[in-house]
């Protein structure tokens, strides 16, 4: 029989996921099946050899099942740097990092974005945030607007970085109901875009500006749009 070898980390028994017993409570949720252990897979992580192992220490072979292979969940997520928690009550297996919120505020505004992945910040004030993991990061921020227009303040966030990127594009965006304007550049190392936001109720602007290095912005160009789209004013 030919075995097709595809990799899919999905949910065979929650034993096998988890690398732990769940208990007795779980047997009512189990259905027999017939799989086969192959160790004739040889599995690699960032180039290099690994072997899935349970909390005790004991290699897991993995499962083929009906022509996909099944790997160990919290063995391979935790090898690629993911952390992964089991919640008994639910029943839930999840993978990676808490979303984190980073809220900004003044005596007329507060505001908040939302961001996920890792991330760990460089800098902190009630109206200044900076949070970034090894290839991207983000800048959220309230500023005074000092009575400007919208291009103006365009204008003046251009001449505050022109010296040091390439300017590649403007575009018209709206967030949580407030028109605004996204810029498009790029460094020497980093492809960016920065949110100009003006509010409508004070005189201030908000400013998100999304930075990834530049090997690695096609791949995750999108987690900007996600980032911006989270924008909300509570005041």
């Amino acid at each position: 029989m030919k075995i097709n070898k595809t990799i899919i980390c999905l949910t065979l028994i929650c034993v096998f996921i988890i690398g732990g017993s769940l208990g007795a409570t779980a047997s009512s949720y189990y259905e027999k099946i017939s799989a086969y252990l192959d160790s004739g897979i040889n599995l690699k992580i960032h180039g290099r050899d690994f072997k899935p192992i349970d909390t005790k220490g004991n290699v897991i072979t993995p499962i083929n099942y009906q022509g996909s292979t099944y790997l160990p969940l919290r063995a391979v997520a935790e090898a690629v740097g993911l952390p992964v928690q089991w919640d008994d009550k639910t029943r839930t297996s999840s993978l990676g990092y808490s979303s984190i919120q980073l809220n900004n505020e003044t005596s007329t505004s507060f505001v908040d974005i939302e961001i996920s992945g890792g991330w760990h910040p460089s800098y902190i004030t009630p109206i200044k945030k900076t949070y970034s993991n090894w290839f991207m990061g983000v800048t959220f921020e309230i500023r005074p607007s000092g009575g400007s227009t919208l291009n103006e303040l365009v204008n003046k966030n251009k001449e505050e970085v022109q010296k040091f990127v390439k300017f590649i594009d403007t575009s018209s965006i709206e967030l949580d109901g407030l028109k605004g304007i996204l810029i498009d550049f790029e460094s020497n190392d980093a492809h960016s875009k920065r949110a100009i936001i003006p509010s409508d109720n004070s005189d201030e602007y908000y400013v998100i500006e999304v930075f990834i290095e530049k090997s690695k912005y096609e791949e995750n160009k999108s987690e900007i749009e996600k980032i911006l789209n989270t924008f909300e004013r509570q005041k």
